[in-house]
């Protein structure tokens, strides 16, 4: 988006003040946007970054979608969502019960750790999107603001 500028990136923790697995657009919204907000009273830049992945039943299904908030030192938001993809039954029974999507698609998928690793996205494409690949184009979106000042 600014390839006539250095970034340095860096990455960081933050609390998203909503529970650990949104349930919801609106909760996993506010929690990309709790962890800007929190992330910008810890460290100076110029730009915070929150992300925040959740889900939502819909026509007894579950779909899953990431929500990414940009803030610039000027107080001035960016946001972007990602495109969604549905989960499998076996997969949403587990949701029902109460279970985070990571720990679920974990014990169907047979795999550990899937949040920090391909994600549930890269083991139902085998890697064709991953977790990383999947958050990309939020990033871009909430960028658009900044990429394009004087319209925003």
């Amino acid at each position: 988006m600014f390839p006539e500028d250095e970034c340095i990136i860096k990455g960081m923790s933050a609390s998203s003040d909503v529970s650990d697995q949104p349930m919801s657009d609106e909760e996993t919204y506010e929690g990309a946007l709790s962890r800007v907000n929190n992330l910008s009273q810890k460290v100076e830049a110029d730009y915070w970054v929150g992300i925040e992945a959740g889900i939502q039943e819909k026509n007894s299904e579950f779909e899953v979608f990431i929500w990414v908030v940009i803030k610039n030192k000027n107080g001035k938001y960016g946001k972007g969502r990602s495109a969604t993809y549905f989960l499998p039954e076996s997969v949403n029974k587990l949701l029902r019960q109460g279970m985070e999507l990571t720990k679920a698609s974990g014990i169907i998928f047979k795999e550990n750790d899937l949040g920090r690793k391909q994600g549930t996205i890269g083991v139902l494409t085998n890697n064709a999107i991953d977790r990383t690949k999947y958050g990309i184009d939020p990033v871009i979106i909430a960028l658009i603001p900044f990429k394009n000042n004087h319209l925003y």
